[in-house]
């Protein structure tokens, strides 16, 4: 499988959650928003996405007070710490899912001496509790969230990469323009996840996470 780096360099791998080691259940939040910001269930269904890029777009990571405020511009009925909570502790209720090759690639990995680190764009908590529920959690040295620093700026890939050189990590994740696009503007290797899908992209790309036995 041809890439255009040298595998042989890489000392890190980093992933990606959403979409990349996991499948999240953010297509139920409706019935989540429904019973936590009475009459907004609809509206945060249909616009909570443009909510969070329009914060991504403004802050360079996730602050609780100053999202709580973000979030809040938007709403009559106002939310605070315990919303998160519950927000954070719903995120984790994932569907059942069959991880069997995710494991096994991340041990194969494992055993080829790479080290192993998650970078999300969502809160750290809620993120960790995801990959314990799946039983991935003990495969990764790192696990840094939006709370620490937001993809695509570059402090997020430097932070995911120490103490090795950017040359020397590879990123993996499903978004193109924040997880791929971000991580070589930093000088960072990358790859793009596919999701099983056919995509027109003509750089390094998998659509299965055990492509990467083949790889490494």
């Amino acid at each position: 499988m041809n890439m255009d780096f040298d595998a042989n360099k890489i000392k890190r791998v980093i992933f990606d959650i959403d979409y990349t080691l996991l499948i999240p259940n953010y297509y139920r939040e409706t019935e989540f928003f429904e019973e936590t910001v009475p009459n907004h269930g609809e509206y945060l269904t249909k616009n909570i996405l443009k909510i969070l890029t329009e914060y991504e777009n403004i802050y360079r990571q996730y602050d609780k007070n100053i999202f709580i405020n973000h979030l809040n511009k938007y709403l009559s009925y106002k939310v605070g710490y315990d919303f998160m909570e519950k927000w954070f502790k719903f995120n984790a209720q994932l569907d059942n899912q069959d991880t069997t090759a995710t494991k096994e690639t991340l041990e194969y990995l494992k055993k080829k001496k790479l080290e192993l680190v998650v970078l999300s764009n969502w809160f750290t908590k809620p993120q960790k509790e995801k990959l314990k529920r799946v039983g991935l959690i003990s495969y990764f040295d790192q696990i840094y969230g939006g709370d620490y620093y937001l993809k695509p700026y570059e402090a997020s890939f430097l932070l995911a990469s120490h103490p090795h050189k950017l040359e020397e990590c590879v990123m993996i994740g499903d978004n193109i323009k924040v997880d791929v696009e971000g991580a070589i503007n930093t000088g960072m290797n990358a790859i793009y996840y596919t999701l099983g899908e056919e995509k027109e992209y003509s750089k390094n790309k998998i659509k299965n996470i055990k492509e990467l036995k083949k790889i490494f």
